[in-house]
């Protein structure tokens, strides 16, 4: 994973082929670390996910960075931009079958 930077991510369970797919402010492997925390402590807000996780275990998961964001933090067009390709990947991601995203949350 090349997650440095900003951007939409998608967590994959390579086990059943279901994603996740989020975006953040902060950097991917950030963001990355702090879903394996929620998860490995059974403390995760969506459910499915965290009912996988303990099915499958940390190592059937993986994580892709869809799109990397092309500004800095401050720029007051990094959230619009986010939430528009977001929403872009859960529908692409929707289209191959399973997608743990209920509902567009708000990103981290």
């Amino acid at each position: 994973m090349s997650g440095n930077g900003a951007g939409v991510y998608e967590i994959r369970c390579l086990p059943i082929g279901w994603s996740y797919v989020g975006a953040t402010t902060i950097p991917v492997g950030m963001r990355w670390r702090q879903h394996r925390t929620q998860l490995n402590c059974c403390k995760h807000y969506n459910r499915e996910l965290q009912a996988d996780w303990l099915r499958f275990g940390e190592e059937a998961f993986v994580v892709v960075v869809l799109c990397k964001v092309p500004w800095s933090y401050g720029n007051p067009k990094i959230k619009p931009f986010l939430r528009e390709r977001e929403i872009y990947w859960v529908k692409q991601v929707k289209k191959k079958g399973g997608c743990y995203n209920v509902q567009l949350i708000q990103y981290v």
